[in-house]
C-alpha cells in the first residue's frame, strides 16, 4: 500500500522491550533476511513536516490519509492524549516506564513543525544513575584525536561497558584515572545487562570502589536486577500507549486496530524545564547518592 508522497516524520518500531530485535531485523543483509520478521515491524508516523498547518490540523490530515484499515499497510499514525497537568504527566510517564517504554513527548497545542530542536516539542524520560569503576581508556578519533574517546568501566556486578559521552574537552584531555569511581546516567539495560546510552556525569572523589561495593550489598543497583528478555516467538500484537497499531489476527490475518484514546483530542501542554518528574527514591534521605540527577529524595 502506497503512503502519501510527501515527507513523513516517523520511526520503525517492533514493540516495547524489543529495540535490539528491531535493529537486528533492519540491519540484516538481504541474503539473511527472514521474510516473516518484517511482519513484526510498523512504521509509526509522528508528523507531516511539509503540511504547513498547526499540529492538530497535521494530525487530522495524517489520520485521514494513512490507511489504518488496510491489512497490507504496515504504517500507523501515533495517537495523542491531552495532558491534564503535572500529576497526569507523572502518572503517564510511570505507566509508560512500567510497560517498558522509553518516555513520552510533549507537543505544544497549535504549534508549527520546526526542522530543528524546538521548545514546542519536548521529551520526558526517566534516567537512572549509578557508579562504575574506571578500568581503562579508549583513544579518541576525529576532533578527539590524542584525547579520551571513551572510558572502559565496570559495574558492581562485573559487567563491563564503555562511557563515551558527557565529557568536556578538558576532561577528555585529563580523563579520570584507572581505579577511580565515576557516576554516569543511562536509560535502561540491554538484554545482556549493559547500560544503554551511558553518559558521564562526574568523578566521585568522595567514594572508593570498596564503598560502592559495600553499598551495593544493602541497596540493589539496577545493574544487578534481573532483565526481562522478550520472547523470541513474536507476533504483531504489541501495543504502544496512545497509538493505533495494526495488529494481526493469528488465524484470519486481518488487521486489528487498537486505540487507547478514541475520545481524546490531539494536543499536549505544559513546559518541561521546570518539571521534576523523577521517581521517588525508596531509600529517601538515607540514600548515599546526593547528586541532582538521582531519584527524588
Amino acid at each position: 500500500v502506497a503512503l502519501p508522497k510527501i515527507p513523513l516524520d516517523g520511526e520503525i518500531w517492533c514493540g516495547r522491550g524489543l529495540f535490539q530485535k528491531c535493529i537486528s531485523i533492519v540491519k540484516k543483509q538481504a541474503n539473511k533476511v527472514v521474510p516473516d520478521d518484517y511482519k513484526l515491524l510498523t512504521y509509526l508516523i509522528f508528523d507531516a513536516p511539509s503540511h504547513g498547518g498547526k499540529y492538530e490540523d497535521r494530525m487530522k490530515w495524517l489520520q485521514a490519509n494513512i490507511p489504518q484499515d488496510d491489512d497490507k499497510c504496515y504504517a500507523s499514525v501515533v495517537g495523542v492524549k491531552k495532558c491534564q497537568g503535572l500529576a497526569d504527566l507523572k502518572q503517564c510517564l510511570a505507566e509508560v516506564n512500567a510497560a517498558g517504554g522509553e518516555g513520552i513527548m510533549l507537543r505544544k497545542p497549535g504549534s508549527l513543525y520546526e526542522n530543528k530542536r524546538s521548545s514546542t516539542l519536548l521529551k520526558v524520560k526517566t534516567f537512572y544513575d549509578e557508579e562504575a569503576l574506571v578500568i581503562g581508556h579508549k583513544p579518541g578519533k576525529g576532533n578527539c584525536t590524542g584525547m579520551l574517546g571513551a572510558l572502559e568501566c565496570q559495574l558492581p556486578n562485573g559487567k563491563r561497558f564503555d562511557v563515551g559521552s558527557g565529557f568536556t574537552m578538558d576532561q577528555r584531555r585529563k580523563p579520570p584515572k584507572k581505579g577511580s569511581v565515576i557516576t554516569f546516567k543511562f536509560q535502561e539495560l540491554s538484554n545482556a545487562g549493559s547500560p544503554r546510552f551511558p553518559v558521564f556525569l562526574r568523578l566521585r572523589t568522595d567514594l572508593t570502589w570498596d564503598d560502592v561495593l559495600e553499598a551495593a550489598k544493602t541497596k540493589t543497583p539496577i545493574s544487578v536486577k534481573q532483565k526481562v528478555v522478550p520472547t523470541t516467538k513474536l507476533s504483531k500484537q504489541h501495543s504502544i500507549l496512545f497509538s493505533v497499531i495494526p495488529s494481526r489476527d493469528g488465524k484470519a490475518g486481518k488487521k486489528i486496530a487498537r486505540s487507547d484514546d478514541d475520545n481524546e483530542q490531539p494536543s499536549s501542554s505544559s513546559s518541561l524545564q521546570k518539571l521534576d518528574v523523577r521517581e521517588e527514591c525508596p531509600y529517601g534521605e538515607k540514600c548515599y547518592r546526593k547528586n541532582p540527577d538521582h531519584l527524588k529524595q
